[in-house]
């Protein structure tokens, strides 16, 4: 019975020496795996303006903003710390200008840094 308790006391010592936690995002190099949805990708080029990206997302992550060159073309501002990375915006675009990348790195201390424009 004694020998239990030692073991026992020495396994706790010698997690509790050893780092539980990894610093973040200093030190993370792990690759998301295939098929993971993370940070929105936009490409204005490819963008006709059409809004179903806005009406499709159910998070309501995606604004229409009028661009400087055009009135009628409306380009969307995705907020990121509403999204809920489903990727309907990214399937329901027809000319392909919004893609979900590999990137799962949103830690931030401010808000206005997870907004795409």
């Amino acid at each position: 019975m004694v020998l239990k308790w030692a073991k026992l006391a020495k396994e706790a010592i010698a997690v509790s020496l050893k780092p539980v936690t990894e610093h973040y995002p200093y030190k993370i190099t792990k690759e998301a795996p295939p098929g993971f949805r993370g940070k929105i990708q936009y490409n204005l080029e490819k963008c006709i303006g059409c809004g179903m990206c806005w009406l499709n997302c159910p998070a309501k992550a995606i604004e229409p903003v009028p661009t400087e060159k055009t009135r009628t073309k409306k380009k969307p501002k995705f907020y990121l710390y509403r999204c809920i990375y489903c990727g309907f915006c990214a399937e329901v675009c027809p000319t392909k200008a919004i893609t979900l990348t590999q990137d799962y790195h949103t830690a931030t201390l401010r808000k206005e840094d997870l907004v795409i424009e």
